[in-house]
């Protein structure tokens, strides 16, 4: 018997596309990199200064040192962090138990974001970073809530403006290391009240070259009473680098900026009127002089 081997073509079910065009030769792609994205910044409003652009990395925190150093862990690796723009008392001096203990509340054993400003590391080889803990800009907490100092080291200064004013809201609330321990009176008389305004920080750097009229020095009344800075004199080491005081009141707790070349009545109305820089950007100290002559404060960096 014979077998029909005829293939029966199948008719499809829906109409066939019509005819296109022949494709025309075109250039194979060049595939596109991937990168891996860096560790977000938290959106926390005091975290703003941060440079967006700089080296970050999650971190673990194995070990709270003491108010400013921390030891993290970084894929495995064991690296020491130093926090930047402040500085926590030292151990053994006053106030150094409160302050570790707060920056143990804040990052011991959590996954925390480093964040670099300009350095990578100090001296002795830690890791120089801002820290973000949660909702919380680590750096700038600890000063805020009175638990470590301003401190400004070039050329990590992208915050250092923002840790001033923080610092200046902790001394005018007395937080923290500012708090005003007041002394029982001796039985028989009560001694005379003794001014204590400290310079409290030198802004060395300014925006404009050249000028930098943006440049202040910020003085705090750390004492207990009212203190009139009339004929007091702020010295910049050089002779004619002198800003003297008008009649004006500071009151215990507040603040007040003299800058080189600006008004800002908010924070006094204080200025040299000075039309060039003041503040040596290397290395420079101020002095802080009453009315009598006498020196009753010195700031340098």
């Amino acid at each position: 018997m014979t077998v029909d081997r005829t293939i029966v073509e199948l008719q499809p079910t829906i109409e066939d596309p019509p005819p296109t065009a022949e494709p025309t030769a075109t250039s194979t792609p060049t595939p596109t990199p991937t990168f891996t994205p860096l560790p977000a910044i938290p959106a926390i409003p005091e975290a703003e200064c941060i440079p967006t652009v700089t080296e970050r990395e999650f971190a673990t925190v194995s070990n709270v040192v003491d108010g400013d150093t921390i030891d993290v862990l970084i894929e495995g690796a064991s690296f020491q962090v130093r926090y930047i723009g402040m500085d926590a008392p030292e151990v053994g001096e006053s106030y150094s138990r409160e302050a570790t203990s707060r920056n143990t509340e804040l990052v011991q054993g959590r996954t925390v974001t480093l964040v670099k400003d300009a350095s990578e590391t100090d001296i002795s080889g830690r890791l120089l970073r801002y820290v973000l803990s949660g909702n919380s800009f680590v750096n700038y907490s600890l000063v805020r809530d009175g638990f470590a100092y301003a401190s400004t080291q070039r050329p990590d200064v992208a915050c250092s403006i923002a840790f001033a004013e923080a610092q200046n809201l902790a001394v005018s609330e007395g937080a923290g290391l500012w708090a005003v321990i007041p002394t029982p009176p001796p039985p028989t008389s009560t001694p005379a009240s003794v001014p204590n305004i400290q310079i409290t920080f030198i802004l060395f750097d300014g925006t404009v070259p050249g000028v930098e009229g943006d440049e202040f020095v910020q003085i705090t009344n750390q004492g207990s009473t009212a203190v009139n800075l009339q004929e007091w004199r702020l010295n910049a080491r050089d002779p004619g680098q002198d800003f003297y005081f008008p009649n004006f009141l500071l009151d215990p707790g507040l603040s007040c900026r003299i800058y080189t070349n600006e008004n800002h009545p908010e924070y006094c109305g204080f200025s040299f009127g000075r039309g060039q820089e003041i503040w040596n950007n290397s290395e420079d100290c101020g002095y802080l002089y009453d009315e009598e002559g006498a020196q009753v404060s010195k700031y340098c960096y």
